[in-house]
């Protein structure tokens, strides 16, 4: 028997034979050879930005000169519903990215320090700070190169990329709390890791790589962590730069989201093997506009796109699939606020 799984804002909608089913209560879906998480907060496909309230809706964070950390939340309809104060840290602390690293539906927000040292920020309901703890420390040779779910148990793992190529991964606990690091592999530093997603929709996060010539590659991970295939997925010139990657049509495997160097847009969608199955043109959202993020900023189980202008607007692009079904502009904020993303290389 087939089942075809599709995220939602607050949940998965399972559809077989008998019918179908919204699950929004339940916070993993068991099958004999993979687990999937059901709540929104752990999404391994819907894009770079953080669900620090597990709504199922993405937040904004946002990083100002001093060290302060400003959140806004946004409503059913992706307008902005709120904006509050997170905290205040050292600027020698930098923001690495969000997972949900203790497995409770909210992304935690992950630090670096310029020692080496690894921090994580844990919020509750409301999107407010609950508790900070040190995770470790790995040699500044060790850089943070991505978060995601790469043995599919509803936690997030930290993917490291050392100077010389080699790859590992640090993983935790239902506390949040390190458990276990290991080397997945190496990749000539040729391949730099261009974001992280779930491709083929096995419930496990992949790792993206892009070649200095243009190659795009995954790297796909067992139910153990551990490197299990790697495959090109095709090519691009080197125009064209890989953006971020979302789940724009909802079908629960990551799209890749292109840039080109005159602004054009593009996006790649896989299939379910995770090979490349189309590639569309989104247009050009002109030069003055930066894109700042993904996430499903209005719960709907489809990816959108975070614009910001140069004035320090921030736009988003509400999307289904590659049409743009509305753009909206959230609000402003001061040009020297930056939002928190994890950057990944632009190649």
């Amino acid at each position: 028997m087939s089942l075809l799984l599709t995220t939602l804002g607050n949940g998965m909608q399972v559809s077989g034979p008998d019918g179908t089913d919204t699950l929004t209560t339940m916070e993993f879906l068991g099958f004999d050879d993979v687990t999937i998480p059901v709540s929104g907060g752990t999404a391994l496909t819907g894009g770079s930005l953080g669900d620090f309230t597990g709504d199922g809706r993405s937040d904004i964070l946002w990083r100002q000169p001093d060290g302060g950390i400003a959140e806004w939340q946004t409503d059913a309809s992706g307008q902005l519903a709120s904006a509050l104060s997170v905290g205040t840290t050292s600027t020698a602390w930098r923001i690495e990215g969000f997972g949900d690293f203790d497995g409770n539906g909210r992304s935690d927000i992950l630090f670096r320090n310029t020692d080496g040292s690894i921090a994580a920020w844990q919020t509750n309901a409301s999107g407010q700070l609950v508790s900070a703890q040190l995770l470790g420390s790995a040699a500044t040779a060790w850089r943070v190169d991505g978060i995601g779910d790469f043995d599919g148990n509803g936690r997030s793992d930290i993917l490291f990329r050392n100077v010389d190529g080699s790859i590992a991964l640090w993983q935790t606990n239902a506390a949040g709390q390190l458990v276990s690091a290991q080397v997945l592999g190496s990749a000539a530093t040729s391949w730099h890791v261009a974001g992280i997603g779930d491709f083929d929709g096995n419930g496990r996060s992949d790792i993206l790589f892009r070649h200095v010539d243009g190659a795009v590659a995954v790297w796909q991970t067992n139910a153990a962590g551990q490197l299990s295939s790697a495959q090109q997925i095709g090519t691009v010139a080197s125009s064209w730069h890989v953006a971020d990657v979302g789940d724009f049509d909802g079908n629960g495997r990551s799209d890749i989201l292109f840039v080109n160097d005159n602004g054009s847009l593009a996006l790649w969608q896989t299939n379910a093997a995770g090979q490349l199955a189309s590639a569309l043109s989104l247009g050009d959202p002109g030069a003055q506009w930066h894109e700042s993020g993904t996430g499903d900023l209005n719960g709907d189980g489809r990816s959108d796109i975070l614009w910001r202008n140069d004035s320090g607007t921030v736009v988003e692009w509400l999307m289904n699939g590659a049409q743009v079904l509305s753009a909206q502009t959230l609000g402003s904020a001061p040009t020297d606020w930056e939002i928190s993303l994890h950057h990944f290389d632009l190649v």
